[in-house]
């Protein structure tokens, strides 16, 4: 709805502005989906042939300020993947997660 109005909008700056606040609540939006969508956005970032600079600009945060999620969270998607506590994959297994990425 926010990307509908500013391309009603002449007003340049008040245009940017709203293609400045639909990027913010995109970018919110893709992490709260998860990876794959995250990925999507970082994808979307390069493409200055697709969208506006005010959305490359919010984007581009996906390429290196995705908040990173917990350890236990990592511990339990890897033990229901793969079928087994971490215990007997892993000699061992650091809760604190080193960094986020996505892949």
């Amino acid at each position: 709805l926010i990307a509908l109005r500013a391309k009603l909008i002449r007003d340049p700056e008040k245009k940017s502005a709203m293609h400045s606040k639909a990027g913010k609540r995109a970018v919110t939006e893709l992490v709260r989906l998860g990876p794959t969508y995250v990925k999507l956005g970082q994808i979307l970032s390069c493409r200055e042939d697709l969208v506006p600079k005010e959305y490359i600009n919010e984007l581009k945060r996906l390429q290196d300020e995705v908040p990173a999620f917990s350890g236990e969270r990592a511990k339990k998607i890897i033990e229901t993947e793969l079928g087994k506590p971490a215990s007997e994959l892993f000699a061992e297994f650091d809760d604190k997660p080193l960094a986020a990425a996505s892949l």
